[in-house]
C-alpha cells in the first residue's frame, strides 16, 4: 500500500509538467493519457522490481500507472476531451432554450478481479441519469419534481434513441 501511494505521489508531481510538454508539442488531450504514461515509464521509471521495462505495455505493472494517469487527465479536463469517441452528442429542449446532452455510448462495470464489463447500451440503463448529461443545464437540485420528471424523461427519450441508432446499428 504504501508503495502504492509513493508511486501516485510520483505520478502526480510530474504529470503536470510532462502534460505541459505534450500541449506545447501539439498533442491532443485525447491522445496524452498514454503517451504521458509511456513517458512516465521510459524516462522516470528507473527499475521494476522482479521484472523488466521490456514490452511494458503488456505487463500488470503498467495497468496502474497508465490507470492513474487516465484518471488525472479525466479530472483535469474531463471525460468528453479525454475519450471524445466514447460519447454522442444531443440536444435538448428546455423552457426554450437548448442544451447539449453527452450521452457515453458504453457503461463501464469493475469487478474485483481487475477486470471490466464494458456494455454497449441501446437503452438508458437502470442507475443511469441522462438529465446530468447536460452541458451548462439548469440546476437540478432546484427544480420542482414535476419539472425535474419531464426533462429526465426527455433526455432519457434522446438519449435512448440515439444510443439506440449508433449502437444498435454497430451491432447489426
Amino acid at each position: 500500500m504504501q508503495q502504492q501511494e509513493t508511486l501516485i505521489s510520483h505520478i502526480n508531481e510530474f504529470l503536470p509538467g510532462i502534460d505541459q510538454t505534450l500541449s506545447a508539442a501539439g498533442v491532443e488531450v485525447s491522445e496524452r493519457s498514454m503517451k504521458a504514461a509511456m513517458f512516465f515509464v521510459d524516462h522516470l521509471v528507473l527499475d521494476v522490481e522482479g521484472d523488466t521495462k521490456e514490452n511494458y505495455l503488456l505487463k500488470s505493472w503498467f495497468k496502474p500507472i497508465f490507470g492513474h494517469i487516465q484518471y488525472w487527465y479525466e479530472k483535469r479536463y474531463g471525460q468528453t476531451k479525454v475519450h471524445p469517441n466514447r460519447f454522442l452528442a444531443g440536444v435538448l429542449k428546455h423552457h426554450g432554450a437548448f442544451f447539449l446532452l453527452h450521452i457515453p455510448l458504453t457503461v463501464a462495470k469493475p469487478q474485483g478481479d481487475g477486470t471490466c464489463w464494458v456494455t454497449f447500451a441501446k437503452d438508458v440503463l437502470p442507475g443511469e441519469d441522462p438529465a446530468s448529461w447536460m452541458t451548462n443545464g439548469p440546476s437540478l437540485e432546484q427544480m420542482p419534481p414535476k419539472q425535474l420528471a419531464a426533462l429526465r424523461k426527455e433526455a432519457t427519450n434522446t438519449a435512448t434513441r440515439l444510443r439506440g441508432i449508433r449502437n444498435h446499428l454497430r451491432m447489426v
